[in-house]
């Protein structure tokens, strides 16, 4: 049910609006997302989520992790059924320790998740919020690799979105950080990529 749903609903979107999908990646542009990672990203737009689900090659191993907010709305709420989200409310950590251990088995088991560590949109395409630390608790757990990406979404018709991909970092890299820490270093490995975005004039 899930797995046809999501493909009428990619195909249906590709179809009519495919004007408005089109990327273009730089940096690590041909990675292969491996199994027990996590993707981080920035979140300037709705069409973030999309954005990550056509880049990764392994989609039926794809999830997202998004705010619980998002089941209050019925067409949202099919999105996100579709995309295999599984959801998080507030930072309160008693809250969601069911998704949290389901997250971390997920991992284990050879899945990626993708996820906005800002928690809200920002619209205005400028800058960053500070990223919760919850992805970096989840890749210690499971001893994951963490893949940095910052996206620069265009939701204009035949504009490319920009998609700048940082190399993966190991468990190895981060494995003697807290979270705290780690947090900080995806974060500016995320700035750097949105520095080097802007030298090159994509984020115009």
């Amino acid at each position: 049910m899930r797995k046809v749903l999501r493909c009428f609903i990619v195909g249906t979107f590709l179809f009519f609006f495919w004007p408005f999908f089109l990327y273009r990646t730089y940096g690590n542009k041909d990675v292969r997302f491996q199994g027990n990672s996590l993707i981080v990203a920035n979140h300037y737009s709705n069409l973030d989520p999309f954005l990550m689900y056509l880049l990764c090659k392994r989609k039926k191993d794809l999830y997202f992790i998004t705010n619980a907010g998002v089941k209050k709305n019925p067409f949202t709420r099919i999105f996100c059924f579709a995309f295999n989200c599984l959801y998080v409310d507030g930072d309160d950590p008693f809250k969601n320790l069911g998704v949290l251990k389901e997250s971390i088995s997920l991992l284990k088991k050879g899945k990626i998740i993708a996820i906005f560590p800002e928690g809200v949109i920002r619209p205005c395409k400028n800058g960053f919020l500070e990223f919760n630390r919850g992805f970096a608790f989840l890749a210690k757990k499971a001893k994951s690799t963490i893949y940095p990406i910052y996206l620069y979404p265009n939701v204009s018709p035949f504009k490319k979105s920009h998609i700048f991909i940082g190399y993966p970092l190991f468990f190895d890299t981060f494995k003697e950080k807290n979270d705290l820490e780690t947090s900080m270093m995806v974060q500016a490995i995320v700035m750097d990529l949105s520095l080097q975005a802007e030298k090159d004039g994509k984020t115009k």
